[in-house]
This record gives C-alpha cells, sequence and structure tokens, in this order.
C-alpha cells in the first residue's frame, strides 16, 4: 500500500508537470466520472478521424482479437467485471470497476506516446469511461513507444452498475482526433483470436559497457544488479512473480550547452520490447537536475520486472532529444 501511495504522488506532480493546461482542463474526474455520448463530436462540430484496423478477415473483431493500423497494433486480451477496489479508491454507490488487460505495440510506425488517459471505455448505451486507476496494481505505463516496442497492463474503468462494456476507444494522436476501436465482445465459443505481425523486436547496438551516443548525451549502462533491494523496504510492496533489478549507468553530456536530466525518463527493455517504468523506492536514484556540458551523471535506476526477464538494453528519451538512446545489456 505504501509503494502504491508513494507511485501515486510521484505520478501526480509527473503528470502536472509533463501535460499542458490545455491536456489538463480535458481529464474529468475519475472518482466520480463524467458520462458523454457519443454524439458529443457532432455537437462540437468536430470529426474523428477513425483509423481502420486490418483484419485478417471481414468477420467481426472480438476481445483477444489482435488489431494493427498505420504500423501499431493493440489487442484487449482479458476482461475483468467486476473488479473490487483497490486500497485507495471506492467507486460510489450504483458504480462497479472494469479491468481491461490491453497490450499495444509499434510495428513500423512512428515513434508513439501512449498515455492511459487517451484510452475511454465505451458501453451498450455509446457513453464513453475515462481509464483510472482503481483496481489492478499492474497498471499499464505511460510511455514513449518506438519500433520493436510494446506496452503491456491493465485499464480500470468506473461505470454504472447497469452499464456493459462494449469496446476501448484509443485516442492514439492525443487531442487530434485520430482513434481505434478495440472490442470487448466475447468471441464466439472454439473461435481462434486473430493475431497480426508482431514480429519486430528491439535491436541494440551497443553492449553492456559500451557507449550509446546521440542527441548530445552519451549513455553507457556500467553493471547490472539483479538482486536489487528498496530504499525503503517497509514502503514497498512487490507484485507476484517479480523482482527488483538495477543497473549502473554513466550519462555524459557532449552537447555545446547545459542539457537537463530527467531521472523518469529511463525505461528498461527486454528481449520481446515491453518496457518497464523506473521505480522510485530506489537507491543511489539520481534527483532530475541540470548537467553542464562535457559532465557525466553517474547513479543506478531500477525497475520491478517479472521473474525470468531477459533484459535488452536501458532506453533514455526526454522531448528535448531527437531521438532515444539505447544502451545495451548484454
Amino acid at each position: 500500500m505504501k509503494r502504491i501511495i508513494f507511485s501515486i504522488i510521484f505520478g501526480a506532480i509527473f503528470l502536472y508537470s509533463c501535460v499542458s493546461p490545455q491536456k489538463i482542463n480535458t481529464i474529468k474526474n475519475t472518482n466520480n466520472p463524467t458520462i458523454i455520448p457519443n454524439t458529443i463530436l457532432i455537437k462540437t462540430g468536430i470529426t474523428a478521424e477513425v483509423a481502420t484496423p486490418q483484419s485478417t478477415d471481414d468477420g467481426k473483431d472480438y476481445l483477444g482479437d489482435y488489431l494493427a493500423w498505420n504500423g501499431y497494433f493493440a489487442a484487449a486480451l482479458k476482461l475483468e467485471d467486476p473488479v473490487a477496489p483497490n486500497e485507495w479508491y471506492w467507486p460510489d454507490k450504483g458504480e462497479r470497476i472494469v479491468s481491461v488487460f490491453v497490450i499495444i505495440g509499434n510495428q513500423k510506425g512512428r515513434q508513439l506516446y501512449f498515455a492511459f488517459f487517451n484510452v475511454s471505455l465505451r458501453d451498450n448505451g455509446g457513453y464513453l469511461y475515462m481509464a483510472t486507476y482503481a483496481g489492478h496494481k499492474n497498471e499499464i505505463v505511460s510511455a514513449y513507444i518506438d519500433c520493436g516496442e510494446r506496452l503491456q497492463g491493465w485499464l480500470d474503468f468506473v461505470i454504472p452498475e447497469d452499464a456493459q462494456p462494449e469496446s476501448l476507444v484509443y485516442s492514439f494522436n492525443g487531442t487530434s482526433g485520430k482513434s481505434v476501436t478495440i472490442p470487448l465482445d466475447s468471441p464466439p465459443q472454439g473461435r481462434e483470436p486473430r493475431t497480426v505481425d508482431t514480429s519486430r523486436k528491439p535491436r541494440t547496438e551497443s553492449n553492456l559497457g559500451e557507449n550509446a551516443v546521440g542527441s548530445g548525451f552519451s549513455l553507457t549502462a556500467i553493471r547490472i544488479d539483479d538482486s536489487m533491494e528498496p530504499a525503503y523496504p517497509e514502503w514497498f510492496e512487490p507484485l507476484p512473480d517479480t523482482h527488483l533489478v538495477g543497473v549502473e549507468f554513466d550519462l555524459r553530456n557532449i552537447s555545446g550547452e547545459r542539457r537537463n536530466f530527467y531521472n523518469y525518463g529511463f525505461k528498461l527493455v527486454d528481449s520481446n520490447g515491453f518496457l518497464y517504468k523506473i521505480e522510485l523506492n530506489a537507491k543511489y536514484l539520481p534527483e532530475s537536475d541540470m548537467i553542464s556540458r562535457g559532465e557525466s551523471l553517474r547513479g543506478w535506476v531500477t525497475f520491478l520486472i517479472p521473474d525470468g526477464t531477459v533484459m535488452e538494453s536501458i532506453k533514455y528519451f526526454s522531448e528535448e532529444m531527437n531521438e532515444p538512446l539505447w544502451a545495451g545489456l548484454r
């Protein structure tokens, strides 16, 4: 519970600092969600451009089917309805929590930014409900997804007791109006899920101890501690079948000016392309700061990963960079 509270506090600070005021004003109160009919697009004169998924046949799409569009892919793999609330959320009377386990990946598209608040659940009455963190602890990460990378995890929605989930609506370009619909209807008995090409995996040119250079930085993964301990064990509550792993890194500013460093810009990439966020309750984590030209910052980043994960690289990226850096871990 303490670990969750710790993550929530940081998440709130991060969201406030990274989302523009215009975007913040569009986020609905998930503790008492506002129900928005689909016709809101027509009433406001906004025309939504809907991406057409490339299905393997002309039949209906169902829960478990993979959809592909513009070089990306996504699927809703599991639906839990209802879900018990977590320690810090209690639904109002007449409401319930439903959770959807999703996967989203980049097969051959441009860098894609995924944020949980860009996903809504549509019910059988055509109403939309914004995603929130209310049930599952293994929530999906908000992150930049490059080619060969993917995310997976749970999304929670608070909906009325009499509403029936029908689909997810993912606005994959934020407020641009472009969206894709991911079905939640259960498939007929015996039907095999449809698949798409998800074969592309991340490629890391550098190995452990070698430099990765780009965007005015040089990044090196120095060594790995596969039995990392949290900084405050009393505040840490691990998920089942997971463990902490730490990576010592050296980040050097090789540009001609001072550069910002953001510790949350690190992600761990595994051999299947899945991304993992940093753990804040970790030893030796440097604070976000400025790095003068020619100077280096050395420290540790820690990640909570499933047991048996094969690590590929650590990735560092911020919006001030032209492209990410991947420092190999092999």
